[in-house]
């Protein structure tokens, strides 16, 4: 039971990290309305949803994948992660930045995402020391 409410707590954690650089990113596009509270609350919800389907859809089933091949690990974590942001980079391109910059952004906040899931699901863990 307490393996599966830290894997929900990661679940709802994980997305904020990309929610919160993006929302951070929001004066360097030119489009945006920067005076306005409601434009970074609005980016910063619309960034966390989206974040969390990717988490949901493509993270999860990679997550309970490694698990069951008893590959979870940090290194994992951040290697599936950084895919992750690849493929999103590749597959929903925003435009505000160079695609290189998109690119390494997008691969940042997979990477930082899913080791922050890995963090909170570990902590769930008995320790393996002790054994």
């Amino acid at each position: 039971m307490k393996e599966i409410s830290s894997i929900i707590t990661a679940t709802l954690v994980a997305p904020v990290v990309p929610a919160t650089v993006l929302t951070a990113l929001i004066p360097f596009n030119a489009a945006a309305d920067k005076s306005s509270f409601s434009t970074f609350f609005g980016a910063f919800f619309v960034s966390y949803l989206s974040s969390a389907n990717v988490g949901v859809v493509l993270g999860l089933p990679v997550f309970f994948l490694l698990r069951y091949l008893k590959l979870a690990s940090w290194w994992s974590a951040v290697i599936v992660g950084s895919g992750v942001g690849v493929l999103v980079s590749v597959v929903f391109p925003r435009g505000v930045f160079s695609a290189g910059v998109e690119l390494w952004l997008d691969i940042f906040m997979g990477a930082t995402a899913a080791l922050l899931f890995w963090l909170i699901w570990q902590r769930s863990q008995p320790d393996r020391r002790m054994a």
